[in-house]
């Protein structure tokens, strides 16, 4: 598995054998019909679709599905007090905080990931470390 990014987007690539290949896609497939049939029940599909109406599902909700559904599996496992830990860099002048190695949150993504995590924050001044605290 490979990983690159821009300021924009991060993206990933994997090879896998065709075996493993083949649990993936069914996983994928398994989320797709699931979200196709929960976006069906809760939308009229007799006739035309809604401009309101939120987009017909795709596979990258499929694979966030998969993903946040092994997220949340794995976070009921763990040993009681045993939480992911978020490092979070905060500028102190610009006052915008971003992800360790990773890009700025939006506040829905925010709150889903510290839920149920533990916190270390790293408060920064002209890209320097000044400070540290855990949550």
């Amino acid at each position: 598995i490979t990983k690159t990014g821009d300021d924009k987007y991060t993206y990933w690539r994997i090879k896998l054998p065709h075996e493993e290949a083949a649990k993936v896609d069914a996983a994928l497939n398994a989320h797709r019909d699931a979200l196709v049939a929960d976006w069906k029940h809760h939308h009229d599909t007799s006739g035309p679709v809604s401009d309101t109406a939120p987009p017909f599902p795709a596979t990258i909700d499929a694979f966030m599905r998969l993903v946040e559904v092994g997220w949340d599996t794995e976070a009921t496992r763990r040993p009681h007090g045993q939480h992911t830990t978020v490092i979070v860099h905060l500028d102190l002048a610009q006052r915008v905080a971003s992800l360790h190695l990773g890009p700025l949150l939006s506040d829905d993504d925010r709150r889903y990931l510290l839920c149920d995590a533990t916190c270390e924050v790293w408060f920064e001044r002209h890209g320097q470390p000044i400070g540290a605290g855990r949550t």
